[in-house]
Order: C-alpha cells, then sequence, then structure tokens
C-alpha cells in the first residue's frame, strides 16, 4: 500500500495519472529543478538558482552555490534524505547526479538531471 499518492498531468503515455511515494516525489522534485528560483508567485525561495547560473563562467564557487541549492531543494521534503551529489560540466551540459533515500521505506533511489547551455541545441 503507497505512503503517498499525488496527480501528473504530464505524461500522457501512462494509463493512469495517479503517481505514488518515489515517483510523486521526483515529480514534485523535477518541478521545482526545472523552475527558476523566484518563478512561482508569492514563494520568492521555491525553484533552483541553476538557471540563473547557466550561462556564468564554471568554477568552483558556482559550484558550491549550485551544491548548497540543490541541498536545500532536497532538504525540502521530510520523505527524503540525500546521500550524495555530483554535479558536472562537459561540453555546453551540467549534470546534476543524486542518490537519495526514501526514508518512510529505506529505499535508495536515483535522480538524474541534465540542464544544456548551448543556445544553438536548445532551438
Amino acid at each position: 500500500m503507497p505512503t503517498w499518492v499525488g496527480y501528473s498531468s504530464v505524461d500522457d503515455t501512462k494509463k493512469s495519472n495517479k503517481l505514488y511515494d518515489i515517483e510523486l516525489i521526483k515529480q514534485d522534485y523535477l518541478n521545482q529543478f526545472m523552475s527558476a528560483k523566484g518563478s512561482r508567485l508569492r514563494m520568492p525561495e521555491w525553484g533552483c538558482i541553476i538557471w540563473n547560473k547557466l550561462f556564468d563562467g564554471y568554477n568552483d564557487t558556482m559550484r558550491d552555490e549550485i551544491e548548497e541549492d540543490c541541498i536545500r531543494i532536497i532538504n525540502s521534503d521530510t520523505r527524503v534524505e540525500l546521500q550524495s551529489i555530483e554535479i558536472e560540466v562537459e561540453n555546453h551540459l551540467l549534470k546534476l547526479s543524486m542518490l537519495l533515500k526514501y526514508t518512510p521505506q529505506n529505499i535508495n533511489f536515483d535522480m538524474f538531471l541534465t540542464y544544456n547551455t548551448n543556445l544553438s541545441e536548445n532551438q
């Protein structure tokens, strides 16, 4: 029996729009990681700073800021503990790899996000 139930209107290929437990958490995180910080009305801390940093020169300071923001986002959900995070930049891509633990059932799961910094590929 699932602990958490939610809905998604994003994926039309699935028979049901219900999401459970880890899949619901992943969708919740995707909503926040794929939105610029401050883009939600009356929620200035919601969203991710990566969108504001994509075209800055990548350096250790920027990496630390992105990592701190990712930790903030992960820690905002009490159902999950961050086990590890890796940030990698290569060929106009910023890649996040996170190992997370779904605490109610003590299950580890991965989450991978890629941000493209090459404007010609985004058109």
